[in-house]
This record gives structure tokens, sequence and C-alpha cells, in this order.
């Protein structure tokens, strides 16, 4: 049986006004919750990501993001003056409970918007879900292109973040300087793991010009693999000069810890992190675990969906400290998605001037908003997001308690962005 709806919701209502006609005042709680005004009808979304399994911490992380943004939103009057209400479910990164509870949020709790996930099949049953039913979708982490395509994508979809066509090609350009000779892949064996590879070498190669690099290996272990050994040993035979991996969450913190053991790193110094989410490297190994990396001379590559670093600006600033208050931790790439995924869609609502799905949808098309990235854009033709810059750089130890990114880089979104694909 399905779990009764989880319903996460943090209303900031306005009390009733008082007989004799003043002004209302700040409503009362009762266990903690804002009572909600009699009458007056919350914007509901729906939010589906994982909870458990191996994506599970991952996307409680996530979620985290929008739990913040609708405290916010809600204690400074709610969307059109309505407070907003957030519904939480466990996708359990699984494409069928996830069409399930979408179904349930769209049937039963009435949701006009949905919002998810950490993963790219899932947000992409997801989108279809949400077309069927002419309910707005926000993707907020998965990476497929095919959000923008003619397959998935639809009037209805919309994304809060880069999607991998634009990460590797901007991934290429951030290490095509560096003098290597051979180089190995290893990503995971999924569709993710496979289009990374393929995009990135592609441009990579195309940058390189008349000296490409020698690929001397390409691995994809499964989801979940517990044991690297036999990978690890393939890689050294390689003696490759870097390694490309979009192994990401567990997977990468298995590869990399099981790579420090049994002495791959002693003699590959370049390691490229294409999952463009490298804080959940440095947040699993914590500052004493990634020191090793550093002691062996070990530069770790990657581009971020987000990085507390960039942009040195007042909005920025804002939420790292508005989310340290609230949750006594860093923010995480995903995290911040998910964060202005909410934003993202109070522009949309505000803009449409009601919460009617179809006047919403046709109002996020086109739509050019800023956020603590500085100045983004869905574009018209297809809604993927151009961002003003993607960032990238090197993992290293820095202002904050985590590894974040040094060394930075900026790449206009414009420049790695392709054409429409619908």
């Amino acid at each position: 049986m399905l779990k009764r709806l989880a319903i996460a919701s943090l209303l900031v209502v306005f009390c009733l006004a008082l007989l004799s006609g003043c002004a209302p005042q700040t409503a009362p709680e009762e266990d903690g919750q804002p009572i909600e005004q009699e009458g007056v009808t919350p914007i509901k979304i729906g939010h589906l990501m994982a909870k458990t399994g191996l994506f599970g911490p991952y996307g409680i992380r996530t979620a985290r993001g929008s739990e913040l943004a609708v405290e916010e939103i809600n204690a400074a009057g709610g969307i059109l003056g309505r407070p907003v209400e957030i519904l939480y479910e466990d996708s359990e990164a699984n494409t069928s409970v996830g069409v399930e509870k979408a179904r349930r949020l769209i049937d039963e709790a009435e949701v006009k918007f949905i919002m998810g996930s950490v993963s790219s099949s899932v947000s992409n049953a997801l989108a279809a879900e949400a077309t069927a039913a002419e309910v707005v979708f926000i993707n907020v982490g998965g990476y497929s292109p095919e959000l923008s395509g003619p397959e998935v994508g639809s009037d209805y979809v919309f994304t809060a973040l880069w999607n991998n066509i634009q990460v590797q090609r901007a991934c290429a350009r951030l290490v095509k300087d560096q003098p290597w000779e051979k180089m190995y892949n290893i990503s995971p064996d999924y569709v993710f793991g496979h289009e990374a590879w393929e995009i990135f070498s592609e441009a990579y190669q195309e940058l390189r010009g008349d000296n490409p690099i020698e690929i001397v290996g390409s691995d994809f272990p499964s989801f979940g693999t517990a044991d690297f050994a036999d990978y690890i040993a393939k890689i050294k035979a390689a003696k490759p000069d870097v390694i490309f991996s979009s192994l990401w969450a567990t997977d990468e913190i298995t590869f990399l810890r099981q790579g420090l053991e049994f002495g791959l790193f002693d003699e590959v110094k370049h390691y490229i992190s294409a999952a463009a989410v490298p804080d959940e490297m440095a947040l699993a190994f914590g500052p004493e675990g990634m020191q090793p990396f550093a002691d062996k001379g070990v530069t770790i590559w990657a581009m971020t969906i987000y990085d507390p670093n960039w942009p040195d600006n007042e909005a920025n600033k804002r939420f790292i400290e508005a989310y340290h208050k609230k949750f006594n931790d860093y923010p995480y790439a995903k995290t911040w998605a998910d964060y202005a995924a909410v934003y993202l869609l109070k522009a949309g609502i505000e803009k449409a001037g009601s919460d009617n799905p179809a006047d919403v949808a046709a109002a996020l098309s086109g739509l050019t908003w800023e956020n603590e990235q500085g100045t983004w854009q869905i574009r018209a033709d297809d809604h993927m997001v151009i961002p003003e810059y993607l960032v990238g750089g090197k993992l290293q130890s820095g202002s904050f308690p985590v590894w974040t990114l040094g060394d930075i880089q900026l790449f206009p979104g414009e420049e790695v962005t392709p054409p429409p694909l619908r």
C-alpha cells in the first residue's frame, strides 16, 4: 500500500482580520506550524525525490533547497497572496514508483506543479506524466537532454539546471590545455554515463585538433558496484595520464577510496569528476579524507551546478547564510537547484497572474530571471536552461569546512548550449 502523502508544508498565512476591520496580524502557530487562513487555498507543489536506497542521502539533501525556499516565500507573503504548500514523496529512484506517486499527487492532492528528481530516468518519466496531465514539471536533478527534446520535452516541461551536453562541453574546455597523452574512461553503465563520455570525448578531441589524446581504456561498471578492484587494476596497467569519470554518488566515493587503497593515485595524478557534483565527494570524505589526494599531488578537475565561492555577491552570501542557519550545514549543488526551482516557479506564477498550469507554462517559456548564479534564461524553443556561466575548477581546501572549487573558470552558457532540440 502506498504510504500516506507526507505533507511537509511551511505555511505562513495571514490571521483572520478582526471583526472591526483592522489589518491582518502575524498568524499564531500550532505545534510549530502556522495556522492556515480560512478560505485561502494554498498553491500546492508535488515534490518527488529519492529518500531511500543508494540515491537516498542525496535526495534528502536536495529536498532541503525547496524546504528553505518555501519557508522564505511564505514568510514574505506567499505567491499572489497565497501560501505555498509542498508535498514530498519518495520516488525510490524508480520510474514506476515515481509515476504512480505523481499520479496520486495530481489526482488526489490536486497539485498543479511537480518537481523532481535526482535520477534522469525518473525525471523523464515524471515529465511525460506531467505532460499527459497538463501540469507543470520542473526538473531539479536529472541531466538528460531529452527533457528538451521531441520525445520527452513539451510545453509543460522545464528544468532548473544544465543538461549533460552543456556540462560535458564545458568540462572539455576546462581541461583542453592540459598536456595529457593518455586518457581512461570509467563511467556508470546507464544512459547518463554513456552519454557523458560520448559528449565529452567528442568535444575534447575536437578541441585538441591535430593532437588527439589516446584513449587507453573505457569501462562502464553497473550502478551500485561495491568492488572496483578489477577496474582499478586495468586502469593501472593502461598507465593513463588522466581518468575521466562520470561516476557519482556512492559509486564515485567507493571508486576513489579503493583507488587510494590500491595505489591508483600513486601513479595517476589527474582525475576528472564529470558528474558536476564534486561536493558529494568532498562531503563524503571530509577535509581529512580529501587530504591524501593533495598529499599525492592529485588534481581533481570538476564542473559544478553550484559552488559557494562563486559568484561573490550578496544574493549568494544571503543564500549560504540562510541555509547554514536552518540546517547547520552548507548547501550541496543540487540543493541549490531545488531551491532555485521554487523561485523559478514563483516567477512564472507571478508573471502569469494565476496558478493555471497552461498560463504558468506559457509564462515560463522564454523567461529570464535572476538567481544566485547570475542571469539565466529558459529558451522558448525547447525550454533548455541557458545559464549566464557554467562553473568549473579544481577541488581543493578553501574558506569553507568542506573542499570546494578553486582556480575557478567560467564558461558562458551560450557557448556550450546546442541549437534547439525541438
